[in-house]
């Protein structure tokens, strides 16, 4: 990470790939990353994608130094949208590189068209816990 110290701020710089279909210039990936080469952002996702038209974002992943992370307050850390209508299909939290989430679960599907959760996983610290008995409050 290349990082300058300007006064009370500290300047950190990133590189951002904007990645486009070769036929037709269409935006598909957006990456920002690290002086290392390592997905990082810390203000936004450091992944975005789109649909193959360029209009509709069909994944977005936050990720710090190149490992998948944003606390759990602000909302999961990899999100899948559906390319035909852009609602929300997947959500998965992550902390730190592992899968975790202490208050609901931490990977949740949906129907694409009605909103309906097809799955969802309870996990803590990596650690599956679907069981109904020791899952979080």
């Amino acid at each position: 990470m290349i990082s300058l110290d300007v006064g009370d701020y500290l300047i950190e710089i990133l590189s951002v790939e904007v990645l486009r279909c070769t036929r037709t210039g269409i935006r598909i990936a957006e990456y920002w990353r690290n002086e290392a080469g390592q997905l990082h952002n810390p203000d936004g996702p450091a992944m975005i994608q789109y649909a193959s038209d360029g209009r509709i974002i069909v994944q977005k992943q936050w990720a710090h130094n190149g490992r998948i992370t944003r606390p759990e307050e602000e909302g999961p850390a990899v999100i899948h949208y559906s390319s035909e209508n852009g609602a929300i299909c997947e959500e998965h939290f992550f902390l730190d590189g592992v899968a975790h989430r202490s208050d609901g679960p931490a990977s949740i599907g949906r129907n694409h068209r009605t909103g309906e959760i097809l799955f969802s996983h309870f996990i803590v610290n990596g650690i599956n816990i679907d069981d109904p008995e020791i899952k979080p409050s």
